[in-house]
């Protein structure tokens, strides 16, 4: 068989994350930035996108915006600590890092860094099972929906960025992400026979 040995083997996809935004989350026992955002009555969507960085907390006259300041003020901690210099210095069209690497390198970094490799064969075959059984009930969303909740839940965009990206209207978000969300949770046993809502599974790169 015929290799193109100029084409590296693997590609890792890298998401830029603000963990002072979510280590402080972990601590209040929110295990999705879903969970904190029903217990704080944060709007997800933006919260979501200060996770994930595709959000400002500034205003473009360089003030805290509200939404910046609620949050500081639910954690009791001032807004720079949330948001220092380095989180607020990177460019939100770089928070999403793609590379490639040959396989050398990717068998390192595992053996090196991703505790996942580490797991005893039971707890590997548990998490196959697992994410074989999310595959399969993601399967059976239609690819609009799956691109609206993995754009929206997933990645963080906000609203009017997932209808201009898709190139749908407001109320065809909405149609189908209730349609999307009504499909998962018809499969909500599924889900829970791995996961009951009180442990978190945490893989560490």
């Amino acid at each position: 068989m015929n290799r193109d040995s100029s084409i590296r083997d693997f590609n890792l996809f890298i998401k830029v994350r603000n963990n002072q935004l979510i280590k402080r989350r972990l601590d209040l026992g929110c295990k999705t930035a879903i969970e904190f955002a029903r217990l704080s009555g944060i709007g997800y969507g933006l919260y979501a996108a200060y996770e994930a960085l595709t959000e400002s907390p500034l205003s473009e006259k360089g003030s805290w915006k509200s939404m910046a300041l609620h949050i500081a003020a639910y954690h009791n901690v001032s807004p720079d600590e949330l948001w220092p210099d380095a989180i607020l210095n990177v460019d939100k069209n770089k928070v999403k890092i793609i590379k490639e690497f040959d396989a050398e390198d990717v068998a390192s970094l595992l053996s090196e860094h991703c505790t996942l490799a580490t797991l005893p064969p039971s707890e590997l075959y548990e998490w196959k099972e697992l994410y074989d059984t999310f595959e399969g009930i993601l399967d059976t969303l239609e690819d609009k929906e799956r691109l609206v909740l993995e754009k929206y839940y997933v990645e963080g965009l906000a609203r009017k960025e997932v209808e201009s990206e898709l190139g749908i209207s407001k109320k065809e978000m909405v149609k189908i992400e209730l349609s999307a969300l009504r499909k998962l949770r018809s499969h909500e046993s599924d889900i829970h026979k791995y996961w009951d809502g009180t442990e978190s599974t945490y893989i560490d790169i």
